[in-house]
């Protein structure tokens, strides 16, 4: 949208204000007035509209285009972003004021990668939202594993298509099986046993710390030939932190008991 159309969206605007504009319109912010307003992606928000946010955060007042005086606003702002807005600070391109007047309360949500426990609950809520009900189908624990080893690059909103692909193609199905799942997400299931040397790979810095922890965690647990409590010992870790991580990167096959030595 452009920035013009995109400031007559949030302010409104009086008739006749520009080239256009045949009668008057109200403004978003005036709308949300004794309500809250929800900013989707501000980081990617032009700075010239920023500074008119600031101010309407700081006065509470909104001038519509085209009109002299403002009108007062009571207004809750929630926003949210993908973008680290620290670093984009840093670039100049968001402002530190608005940073600041936003962090008031800060919650940040983890990548879908980085909480495996959840893929259950949201895939068995995306069918549900779409007509099946979950009490009637079960997904198999190798599927399930698959799931949660996958690294979602599309976050959510990718397993929402994994979940609508599986009710399009298989919804009769009483059992989600792995051999219904992406074509993609199954090739990756036998890859994701990474080596050391995968880490001469240039790669973002994420993926090569997950890669190493995977590995050292393997390579522990089968030094102490299983015996998880030796090796996150050898790793530095609590037995409950390395279940934890051994839970995070969907390493479901390592949770099995101990060898028994003769």
């Amino acid at each position: 949208m452009p920035e013009t159309l995109f400031e007559s969206e949030l302010f409104g605007h009086r008739a006749g204000a520009f080239t256009g504009a045949a009668g008057d319109k109200k403004g978003l912010l005036s709308a949300a007035d004794r309500g809250t307003f929800f900013l989707d992606e501000i980081g990617d928000m032009p700075q010239a509209l920023q500074i008119k946010l600031l101010r309407v955060m700081q006065e509470r007042r909104v001038r519509r285009i085209g009109e002299l005086r403002s009108r007062p606003v009571d207004i809750r702002f929630l926003a949210a972003t993908h973008r680290d807005l620290e670093a984009e600070v840093e670039r100049g391109t968001f402002r530190l004021d608005l940073f600041y007047r936003l962090k008031v309360v800060n919650l940040e949500i983890p990548a879908l990668r980085h909480r495996p426990e959840d893929v259950a609950h949201l895939f068995a809520w995306f069918l549900r939202r779409n007509g099946i009900d979950e009490a009637a189908r079960r997904i198999s624990e190798r599927a399930l594993a698959t799931l949660q080893a996958w690294r979602w690059p599309g976050n959510v909103r990718e397993l929402e298509n994994e979940a609508l692909r599986w009710c399009a193609l298989h919804g009769t199905e009483p059992v989600i099986r792995c051999g219904h799942l992406s074509a993609e997400i199954q090739a990756a299931r036998s890859g994701r046993q990474h080596r050391a040397s995968d880490l001469g790979t240039l790669r973002p810095l994420d993926q090569a710390n997950e890669i190493l922890e995977r590995y050292l965690i393997r390579k522990a647990i089968a030094a102490t030939e299983g015996r998880k409590a030796a090796a996150a010992r050898r790793l530095g870790l609590s037995r409950q932190g390395l279940y934890k991580k051994i839970a995070r990167y969907g390493m479901s096959d390592l949770v099995k008991p101990a060898a028994a030595r003769a």
